[in-house]
This record gives C-alpha cells, sequence and structure tokens, in this order.
C-alpha cells in the first residue's frame, strides 16, 4: 500500500526516499540478518548433532538418514524444474555460458574453510555448517569426557532461539522496505506476475505429497486416511505457526504413541531433521532463481543447474528456522550465482502467501519418509 501511494509523491521527493533511504536499508538489513543468522546455524546444528545419543547412531543408520533426506530434496527440485519452464520460459540455455567444470571443483573446495573464525566473520553459511558437523562429531565421539560441553549446548540452543526471536523482528521491517522499493519502481503487471511465484509453490508441494503418500500406501501398504489423523496435531499446529520449532515437543509424543516408531529411530530422526532437513525452503529458493533471472532478462546455462541444485543442498541446512528467515538464505543464493537482488521484495510478496501451507507441507513430507523408514527397518529387522 505505502509503495503504491508512493507514486503520488513529487518525483524528487519520491527520489529522494528511494535512493537516500530505502534503497540504501533495503540493500544493507538482507546482509545484516544473513550476518546475525550465522551463530543461530551453528549453535542449531550442533544441538542437533549432540542430540544423538551417540556417535554409533550416526554411522549406523545417521548416513542412511542423511542419503534420504538428500533424495526428497532431488526429488522436490526434479518436480520443481518442469514447472519453472513451463511459467519462466526461455530463462534456461543450452549454451556453456562461460561455466566451467573448475566452477563445481571451486563450489566443493569451498564448503572446507581454510580456518575456523573466517566463516563466521564473513558469514559464510555453507563453511559454519561444515564447522558444526566436525564440532559435533568431535563432542559425541569424546562420550563423558565432553559432558560438560554437552550440558552447556541446550543452554546455548536456548540462548541461540532467543536470538532467533530478536532477528526474527527485523525481518518485518526488512521485507517492507524491499515491497516498499519494489511496489514503488515496478509497474503493475511485473508486481501481479507474482502468481507465477505461488503457482509454482503450491503446485509442487502438492504434487510431492502426492507422490510420497502414494509410495507409502504401494509400496509399505500404509493406511494413508489413519496415518494423515495420526499426524494431524502436527500439521494442524505448523500451519497455524509456519514455524516446525514449536512442534518438537509434540513429535516425540506422536511418534511413540501414534505412530509407533521405534524409539532409537524417532530419537535419532527427530533433532536432525529439525536441523538438517528445511525442505520448505526448496522449492521457493529454486523457483526463486529461475524468477529472477526471468525478470531480469537472463539466461541460466543448463550446466549450471549442477551449481544450482549444490547450493540449494548446502542452504538448506543452513536456511534459518525462523518465519521470513528465507530472506537471508536468498541474499546468500543470489549473491553466489551472481543474480539482482531486486526480486527479494516480490519473492517475499509471495512468501506472505504460501508460507504457512510449505511448513505444513514439509511436515508431512517428513514424517512420509519417517514412515517409510520405520516400515523399512521392521521388515529388515524381521527378515
Amino acid at each position: 500500500m505505502c509503495g503504491f501511494l508512493s507514486r503520488f509523491l513529487p518525483k524528487d521527493i519520491l527520489d529522494f526516499l528511494l535512493v537516500n533511504i530505502i534503497e540504501p536499508l533495503a540493500a544493507r538489513l538482507p546482509k545484516l540478518v544473513a550476518g546475525l543468522t550465522i551463530p543461530l546455524i551453528f549453535i542449531s546444528i550442533l544441538a542437533g548433532i549432540c542430540a544423538l545419543d551417540e556417535t554409533s547412531s550416526l554411522s549406523t543408520i545417521g548416513v542412511r538418514v542423511l542419503k534420504r533426506f538428500a533424495a526428497v530434496i532431488l526429488l522436490i527440485l526434479a518436480v520443481t524444474f518442469p514447472l519453472c519452464m513451463l511459467l519462466f520460459p526461455g530463462t534456461l540455455s543450452f549454451g556453456t555460458g562461460g561455466f566451467e567444470i573448475s566452477t563445481l571443483v571451486r563450489i566443493f573446495l569451498e564448503i572446507i574453510p581454510v580456518n575456523f573464525i573466517t566463516p563466521f566473520t564473513e558469514a559464510n553459511a555453507v563453511q559454519v555448517v561444515f564447522i558444526a558437523f566436525i564440532a559435533g562429531i568431535a563432542i559425541l565421539s569424546l562420550g563423558e569426557r565432553a559432558g560438560k560441553v554437552r550440558e552447556l549446548i541446550p543452554d546455548l540452543n536456548t540462548i541461540a532461539m532467543q536470538m532467533m526471536r530478536i532477528v526474527a523482528g527485523i525481518i518485518p521491517f526488512t521485507v517492507f522496505l524491499s515491497l516498499f522499493k519494489t511496489f514503488a519502481t515496478n509497474n503493475l503487471s511485473t508486481v501481479l506476475s507474482v502468481w507465477k511465484i505461488i503457482a509454482v509453490n503450491l503446485i509442487a508441494n502438492i504434487l510431492v505429497s502426492a507422490v510420497l503418500l502414494a509410495r507409502l500406501a504401494v509400496l509399505r501398504k500404509v493406511n494413508i486416511r489413519e496415518f494423515l489423523h495420526q499426524i494431524s496435531p502436527l500439521l494442524f499446529s505448523t500451519f497455524a505457526s509456519a514455524s516446525t520449532s514449536a512442534v518438537i515437543p509434540k513429535e516425540y509424543t506422536i511418534c511413540e504413541e501414534e505412530l509407533k516408531v521405534d524409539k532409537m529411530v524417532y530419537s535419532f530422526w527427530i533433532p536432525l531433521a529439525h536441523a538438517m532437513f528445511s525442505v520448505s525452503v526448496v522449492i521457493p529458493l529454486f523457483s526463486g532463481v529461475f524468477y529472477t533471472a526471468y525478470s531480469a532478462g537472463m539466461s541460466i546455462p543448463a550446466p549450471q543447474l549442477i551449481l544450482i541444485v549444490l547450493l540449494i543442498l548446502e542452504l538448506t541446512i543452513a536456511s534459518p528456522k525462523i518465519p521470513g528467515g528465507i530472506i537471508a538464505t536468498y541474499t546468500l543464493l543470489f549473491t553466489e550465482l551472481g543474480l539482482p537482488a531486486d526480486s527479494l521484495g516480490l519473492l517475499m510478496a509471495a512468501n506472505v502467501f504460501i508460507v504457512n501451507f510449505e511448513v505444513m507441507n514439509e511436515m508431512l513430507i517428513k514424517y512420509c519418509d519417517l514412515k517409510d523408514l520405520d516400515c523399512l527397518l521392521k521388515k529388515e529387522n524381521k527378515a
């Protein structure tokens, strides 16, 4: 509303507001949010790993669970890709566009930090995730010798959650500035094009859920109506709050009393999934890349899709678990890909309409995977 009304201001006043106030703040605040979330990412992943009983859990089913997480994300990307091609035609080009294999090698190498300080000062989320993994595994491997450190982690996580609430207070102002700039400087047709982002996200989420539920029904012989009834408290709670953090205690109860999942599995799976399986950001990030390139008249070389997939896999782990936190992830992704940040306002506007549904669907996707894993493990144990 404010952005549209600003069009009635005298041109010199509007230009002054945009150039001297709105644009500098709209460019700086997403970077501030991204920087503030770096320690939160480290602590949340560390807490998730340290919540595991021992390193044997990580070695026995941990790698298997992580592979399943990656497979689900790749499924989501595979479903989203043709929708992006349909709604953002001409975005993908089949030339090399200067893309080289060395770029992929660089991405892999840049996961490994040269020291443990620079990733925090430079807000390098991917390297912070790597450090958190190393630190978490080291603490687990020390067992009782690291007892005092493990006792400290939950307190640090509590502090991190409070920091998240503070960051969450900055995000609405950041979104407001991005939307103000978008509505003040773009024509109505550009603003209305946001329906394409909403359509891609809703359709892709529905299709992925349908595939996973069909898999449970056909391969695992699960009664889908009963399964949905069992996890319905989680679905309703996440839809209402647009957050998965608040339902974690309820997850343990439902896994034990309703789903009858083996305690060894769900006590490992829940903290790990919460720390590293934020599937609700996958579709917005992937479609956001195509929408931004389409709006800017840019093309994406086909080989660069590999790079985009790798970055999304990494940033899925690093995405802040707070409402609106995806703006920090967008900033990190666009910076790496060299995309303009002008579309952030419209992307966040679309996010307002779909975030509750996406977070609810994330919970559904997660529990489809957990139920499938539990059925598979029980079948293997019987054999």
